[in-house]
């Protein structure tokens, strides 16, 4: 699952661009006004081929090793702009925001957090409804990223150990049935 922290910072990017406010769908709080878009991870699939691959590798200090753990996950993001109706201002911007992830400078500061867009040919839906007695415009689409997780944790090497024998206590207690 792609970490809510990096997933914010994304569209923290992506609002700056298209210059609209944008939040997390379905959250407690104030709506901005309009226009404004949405954001919500949708599915979250680990691939299972891809989870909890382990390296070892020596560490900082040389007895000690550095575990490296590997995971891979997909994700669906689902982005909508919203504003009073649908108008070219709102088709404007969605297309500003498909053009943002289709960026190539944007697609690498995206791969550096691990985050790598899947599919390139997104498909623009009309979501629109009816609120109350209005009609609330809402054009949106879904984006499948790639997420590569690597976590790593230094075991420190075990300096001694101490071993306990208990031989001489057990001989002593057999009995032999002399020949």
């Amino acid at each position: 699952m792609i970490p809510k922290t990096i997933l914010s910072e994304i569209f923290q990017q992506v609002q700056d661009s298209i210059e609209i406010v944008g939040i997390r769908e379905d959250q407690a709080g104030k709506v901005p006004s309009y226009p404004y878009f949405t954001y919500k991870q949708l599915i979250n699939t680990p691939e299972g081929t891809y989870q909890n691959i382990v390296n070892y590798a020596s560490g900082s200090v040389p007895t000690n090793n550095v575990k490296t753990t590997y995971q891979k996950s997909f994700s669906v993001v689902s982005i909508s702009i919203y504003d009073k109706t649908i108008t070219d201002v709102l088709h404007e911007k969605l297309s500003e925001v498909v053009q943002w992830f289709q960026d190539y400078d944007n697609v690498k500061s995206m791969q550096a957090s691990g985050v790598t867009p899947r599919n390139r040919n997104l498909q623009i839906q009309d979501r629109g409804f009816f609120n109350d007695n209005f009609y609330v415009g809402r054009l949106g689409f879904d984006i499948t990223f790639d997420y590569n997780a690597m976590m790593e944790k230094e075991i420190e090497a075990i300096q001694s150990i101490e071993i306990q024998s208990n031989v001489e206590n057990e001989l002593s207690n057999l009995e032999f049935n002399g020949d």
